[in-house]
């Protein structure tokens, strides 16, 4: 089991903790077991902020957590307090209102995904019977990691976005640039099941109608791998030292999923 972290956040003092949140990722990438951890910035509001690990075990995020849980002296978990993020409170405050998307934290069990038969599904190597369509519980989370130089961020690209968060069902839809490495790009979205579907839809039709778009500047990626991820989405919070889902309904304490 691969462990996926994603936590977002949008404090006001987001430029004055960068250095050292900056470090603390670089220090991340060194530790046994991290294949990815990095840094983005929204290209539409400055002060949200992304940070995405990857982790190649179970076994390497905890003994990576444990150090976390026992090196703050002030008792709070080192990278939410770099970011200066209270997970439960995902509008931002009223000290920090967030005008796009949503904070907090996000952990899966890591899969990429692939277009198959219509659909997206895990490319995990399992086979999926054709003859039946399993629920899908909560919303739709998807992060979409590509390559492209900093200068492909026009002006039509933020009002794509807000085009597909006017929609019903959508919670998130906006970019982000890595801020160590600007070629990196990530856009996260967040839907309703039937939402998105809709919006696929939508996507197609226009895919074939609009003008051809310009070619983008050519853009060389120094680190990490562009690719597509699909998850249930769930926000998670600390419970006695234990990230747990934030929806108590969705918590277990005798089955481990």
């Amino acid at each position: 089991m691969a462990v996926r972290l994603i936590i977002q956040s949008n404090s006001l003092e987001g430029d004055a903790r960068l250095p050292a949140l900056l470090k603390f990722t670089a220090a991340t990438r060194e530790e046994s077991g991290c294949v990815l951890a990095e840094d983005f910035r929204s290209t539409e509001v400055i002060e949200n902020l992304l940070h995405m690990e990857l982790w190649e075990t179970a076994e390497a995020w905890d003994a990576h957590w444990t150090g976390q849980m026992t090196k703050n002296e002030s008792g709070r978990e080192v990278l939410l307090d770099l970011l200066g993020l209270d997970p439960a409170i995902h509008d931002g405050g009223l000290e920090s209102p967030r005008t796009v998307g949503q904070n907090g934290v996000e952990i899966y069990d890591f899969t990429p995904a692939v277009f198959v038969d219509g659909a997206w599904q895990p490319d995990d190597g399992g086979t999926r019977p054709r003859s039946v369509d399993w629920p899908a519980w909560g919303g739709v989370r998807i992060i979409y990691q590509s390559t492209s130089h900093p200068d492909n961020d026009r002006p039509e690209n933020a009002t794509h976005a807000m085009r597909r968060r006017g929609m019903a069902g959508c919670d998130e839809f906006e970019n982000f640039r890595g801020i160590e490495f600007p070629e990196n790009k990530v856009l996260m979205e967040t839907w309703t099941p039937a939402a998105f579907d809709l919006q696929w839809e939508v996507l197609q039709r226009e895919s074939t109608s609009e003008a051809p778009r310009p070619r983008p500047i050519p853009a060389e990626r120094r680190y990490g791998y562009p690719g597509s991820e699909w998850y249930h989405h769930c926000f998670f919070v600390l419970v006695d030292g234990v990230w747990q889902p934030e929806d108590p309904r969705l918590r277990s304490v005798r089955v481990k999923w």
